[in-house]
């Protein structure tokens, strides 16, 4: 009896693991890459884009590599190689072939261009019967003819055409079984007609969401319900319908108010949809803003749902997509952690983050190629001599560090200069797409302003209260403030 009861539990122990953990085996030949570390990340959730690293490998000295992702269901995986954005999609208990593109760096300007577009690389292509196959296939003759037929918000096809471009689209994979495939295919239609002459997303609601399974990870899927929902809050509360719900938000009364509220219509009755799109008007009340014709939320109202639906849902998706949009609310907020970095300054030597911890430091990102960095250094120099506890540190994006030494040996700039040509990414760690931008962090590495004010902005009258510095000073002493810096060597 003993024995029986053990192996059932050993049978069930390893029939739901093997149902959570399922793996995808990945393997490939890349010369062009020997010896780089290959990250292959996919999308957390759907709502915030949230991107987690999913499984890692290196190249090897021939050009060979293999890989294990942990997957338990079908998803975009993508890794980003240089100027291309490589993606395929990944089904449970595959072997993969990958075929990456030769090499291509970004050069230093792709770095710093917040419009940067990467080219798209399909790198699973090995089957004409492959999931990845029939998605490449399919999106090149739908954005053909989008691309042919939405020439202009004046231009739309009409019903007919929609339907027999679905009708003479849909003869070509007509054999798939794939079920990822066919709901792709479903929400792509689903889209165009909606774009072309349906235009109702009451109706869609009804024929699309409302009585059919939440696709979570389904990429046409999702991308019609955050079009549909997008500023779903925002859009409601400006309603006759909706002014209940905007009362309940700006009242605090409670998830379950919310929920019953809007259980009133009954396109939004089905409890777990409700939730979703709860999540998806929330994420989008914190960061679509300048909505001008919709009410604006306050935060801690929104947090306080946000608290209530990570809480008490039962919904796992639920769960994780409400963690990520608070993530995404405190990233690089006042009050969170700095991220860390380590620059060669321009004797060669690292200087971290960390390593100026016990003191105030106002970081800034700069490049001296640019006018108004060159305004701000002959501020910010003013700030070094008033406030020596204050530690300022410049970061310098040219892409010749020795230009920047140069300029600010020049112009006599004695605080500190690093080269972020030493560690790139620290442009993407702190969200810069500007040049000045600027940061105070407090003495353990915590934003006290993120974004802080630049010198013109009068970030002086901030570190008179930081520094405890009673005396003003006298007009004077703004005299050479505006000086012309010297000009670039």
């Amino acid at each position: 009896m003993y024995k029986v009861g053990s192996l059932f539990f050993l049978f069930y122990f390893l029939f739901n693991f093997a149902s959570i953990s399922q793996n995808v085996s990945l393997y490939g030949y890349a010369p062009s890459y020997k010896g780089e570390e290959i990250v292959f990340s996919t999308f957390s959730d759907l709502i915030t884009n949230t991107v987690e690293n999913i499984g890692s490998c290196r190249v090897d000295s021939v050009g060979n590599f293999s890989c294990v992702l942990n997957l338990n269901e079908t998803k975009e995986v993508f890794t980003d190689l240089g100027i291309f954005h490589c993606i395929f999609y990944a089904e449970p208990n595959q072997r993969i072939k990958i075929n990456f593109p030769e090499k291509v760096e970004k050069e230093l300007k792709d770095f710093l261009n917040p419009y940067f577009e990467p080219v798209q690389f399909f790198i699973g292509l090995n089957d004409s019967l492959d999931i990845n196959f029939n998605i490449k296939t399919f999106d090149e003759v739908y954005d053909n003819y989008m691309s042919t037929k939405f020439l202009n918000m004046y231009s739309k096809p009409g019903k007919a055409d929609v339907e027999f471009f679905i009708h003479r689209t849909e003869g070509r994979f007509i054999d798939s079984l794939n079920q990822y495939f066919n709901v792709y295919k479903k929400y792509k239609y689903a889209s165009l007609k909606n774009l072309s002459y349906i235009m109702d997303y009451q109706r869609m609601t009804f024929d699309y969401f409302r009585n059919n399974p939440i696709c979570y990870y389904n990429i046409a899927y999702m991308e019609l319900f955050n079009s549909l929902f997008e500023n779903f809050l925002a859009r409601h509360a400006s309603t006759a319908k909706g002014e209940e719900l905007k009362d309940d938000i700006f009242l605090g009364r409670g998830i379950s108010a919310i929920k019953n509220t809007l259980r009133k219509n009954i396109e939004f009755s089905n409890d777990t949809l409700q939730e979703l799109i709860l999540l998806k008007g929330l994420h989008d009340a914190f960061f679509i803003r300048n909505m001008v014709q919709y009410p604006t939320f306050p935060e801690n109202q929104l947090h306080q749902v946000l608290d209530s639906i990570e809480i008490l849902t039962k919904i796992p998706a639920h769960k994780k997509i409400a963690k990520n949009i608070r993530a995404k609310t405190k990233f690089l907020a006042s009050g969170t952690e700095a991220p860390d970095f380590e620059l060669l300054n321009n004797e060669n030597e690292k200087i971290s983050l960390k390593s100026l911890h016990g003191k105030y430091v106002y970081l800034n990102f700069c490049n001296t190629n640019s006018r108004e960095c060159r305004e701000e250094f002959e501020l910010i120099k003013q700030l070094s001599k008033r406030y020596k506890n204050l530690e300022i540190i410049s970061i310098s994006t040219n892409s010749n560090f020795n230009e920047a030494v140069d300029y600010f040996n020049t112009n006599n700039y004695k605080w500190t200069l690093l080269d972020f040509n030493s560690e790139i990414e620290v442009v993407k760690k702190y969200n810069v797409n500007v040049f000045p931008t600027y940061f105070l962090i407090d003495k353990i590495g915590l934003f006290v302003l993120s974004p802080a004010k630049s010198p013109k902005e009068n970030i002086d009258q901030l570190f008179k209260r930081i520094f405890k510095e009673n005396e003003a000073l006298s007009p004077n002493d703004y005299d050479d403030l505006f000086k012309k810096p010297s000009p670039l060597k």
